[in-house]
């Protein structure tokens, strides 16, 4: 569980760092407006999952793995398409499917582990982590100087 906590806190910290950034990096890539335009189909990708239209009968530690890898992909995507807008679409589709389906997967991959009787107990000792991702950023982001945050969206 211990190696489950490190892989959660390890992708909410890519994670809150890609999203407080999408929309300048988009547009320091060159895409300029519509940048805004393909940061916002971010949040429909995420709600869409393909388990709405299919019936996926994967175990929870592969879904985890799809997961993660849906938003390595994402990443990938984005490096090699450059500022041409479809990979920037492919981006944050790929990025927005891997998100919506971890939010899942950190809710069942414990389940799946370790039952029904020990679920409590396992999430209260896994939540905390996940959660120091997420404030590893906003400490680092807050910690920066004004300067290095303006010269990033020019």
């Amino acid at each position: 569980m211990i190696l489950a906590s490190f892989a959660f806190a390890v992708l909410a910290f890519t994670l809150a760092a890609i999203l407080a950034h999408m929309v300048p990096m988009l547009g320091t890539l060159g895409l300029g407006t519509m940048a805004v335009v393909v940061g916002s189909i971010f949040g429909p990708a995420q709600v869409r999952q393909p388990s709405d239209q299919h019936d996926l009968r994967h175990e929870a530690f592969a879904t985890a793995v799809i997961s993660g890898l849906l938003m390595v992909l994402g990443v990938i995507i984005l490096g090699l398409s450059g500022n041409w807008l479809p990979g920037a679409v492919a981006f944050v589709i790929c990025l927005g499917l891997g998100s919506g389906i971890n939010s899942i997967v950190q809710g069942s991959l414990p389940l799946y582990l370790f039952g029904s009787d020990g679920y409590g107990a396992v999430k209260d000792g896994r939540d905390p982590a996940r959660h120091r991702g997420c404030c590893a950023f906003c400490l680092r982001h807050h910690h920066a100087e004004p300067g290095d945050w303006n010269r990033a969206r020019r």
